[in-house]
């Protein structure tokens, strides 16, 4: 009661404890979302419930009753909150011209490169997923699995079609604790049979949870980066993994992307 009482008399006391509370409220956010831990993100996140937290503690009458003492923070909450409302719906028309001049684009008359015959994707993705769903059975503990997204790779000279096993749920993914294998299926022969490539251990995956996604093992080491999302990328050798392009932000309406983090 007797810290409650000082919040409620005394200003600076108060300020303090909504900035502390604003600024762990908003990184717990980010580290959930696994969003950057950048200014702007912590602004972007944060930065109207600080003005409005402030605009509130300066309507709080002092110990004489009086808000005069409370026109400072009155006044920056608003100020906060303007100028969030301002970077959220008005700054993103101001530059739209500067966006689309970042948009290089060179218009060139050249001839397109022949098309190999020898490697014209001709399955569809709706039949090669029939063939590899069919195979999730043959993967050891199949409960604890479902099949992800699939894809068109070059693997080994032949497109085919790839498909990561996932986890299915969070329970499921405590049991299994890696995920071990994906499935292959030519993109080019409709009558080749659909392969299962196991043995594998993949610990760090888009379905994974805390340490084990793959999204927040990155972020630890580049907390300011902006992530993409992660595509499945089989190596010739056939061994699984993961690309996730990242970038950076060079100014506010551009962004520098970088080489792929593999996993």
């Amino acid at each position: 009661m007797t810290f409650l009482s000082g919040l409620l008399h005394n200003r600076l006391q108060r300020v303090i404890c909504v900035i502390l509370l604003t600024a762990g409220l908003t990184w717990l956010y980010l580290w959930w979302r696994i969003l950057d831990h950048t200014v702007s993100a912590y602004f972007q996140a944060g930065g109207f419930w600080l003005g409005l937290l402030l605009f509130l503690s300066g309507m709080v009458p002092g110990r004489d009753g009086s808000r005069k003492a409370g026109r400072l923070e009155f006044m920056a909450g608003a100020l906060l909150m303007l100028l969030w409302l301002f970077l959220a719906f008005v700054y993103g028309i101001t530059t739209a011209d500067d966006k689309f001049q970042a948009a290089h684009a060179e218009v060139r008359d050249a001839k397109m490169e022949q098309i190999d015959i020898k490697h014209i994707p001709s399955v569809p993705k709706t039949f090669a997923k029939y063939k590899g769903d069919k195979m999730l059975g043959q993967v050891p503990n199949f409960s604890y699995y479902q099949m992800g997204d699939y894809s068109i790779q070059k693997i080994d000279n032949e497109l085919v079609w790839v498909a990561p096993v996932e986890y299915n749920g969070f329970f499921k993914s405590l049991s299994a604790k890696t995920v071990t294998a994906y499935v292959k299926i030519s993109a080019e022969d409709e009558n080749a049979p659909a392969e299962l490539m196991s043995g594998y251990a993949m610990k760090y995956v888009p379905s994974g949870y805390f340490s084990g996604n793959i999204y927040r093992h990155i972020r630890a080491d580049y907390p300011s980066a902006v992530l993409f999302e992660a595509s499945f990328e089989p190596k010739d050798d056939g061994s699984p993994v993961y690309v996730v392009p990242y970038g950076h932000y060079e100014s506010t309406v551009t962004y520098r992307t970088s080489t792929g983090y593999s996993s």
